[in-house]
C-alpha cells in the first residue's frame, strides 16, 4: 500500500491534480473527481502501479475503492497508448534503469 500512495502521489503532482481527488472512494466522489483530468490521473496510477509493482486487479481496486473490472478497464486503456507517451512517470517508475527509452539516446 505504501508503494501505492507514492506512486498516486507523485502521478498527482505531474499531473497537478490533488491526491485526495485520485484516490476518492466511488461513493465519496463528486463531479469534480469524474473530470476528464481526474480520470486519467487515476487510470495512469492504476498503470505504473500494475505494471511496477506488479499489484493484482483487486488489490488496486481495493486501494481505490473501485471494482476490480473498473481496474483492468483503466489499465487497458492506458497501455494501449502510455508506451508512446514516454513521459516522466514512465521512465521513473516503468524503465528507472534506462532513462534513454523514450527516444532521447
Amino acid at each position: 500500500m505504501n508503494n501505492m500512495r507514492k506512486i498516486v502521489a507523485a502521478v498527482a503532482d505531474h499531473c497537478e491534480v490533488p491526491y485526495s481527488r485520485i484516490v476518492a472512494k466511488k461513493n465519496e466522489r463528486s463531479s469534480l473527481d469524474r473530470s476528464r483530468r481526474v480520470t486519467e490521473a487515476r487510470a495512469v496510477s492504476i498503470y505504473i502501479i500494475r505494471e511496477s509493482i506488479r499489484a493484482s486487479y483487486p488489490e488496486i481496486g481495493h486501494f481505490f475503492g473501485m471494482d476490480h473490472t473498473s481496474v483492468m478497464y483503466a489499465h487497458k486503456r492506458i497501455a494501449a497508448n502510455f508506451p508512446e507517451r514516454c513521459d516522466a512517470l514512465a521512465d521513473r517508475f516503468l524503465f528507472p534503469a534506462n532513462t534513454a527509452r523514450c527516444g532521447n539516446a
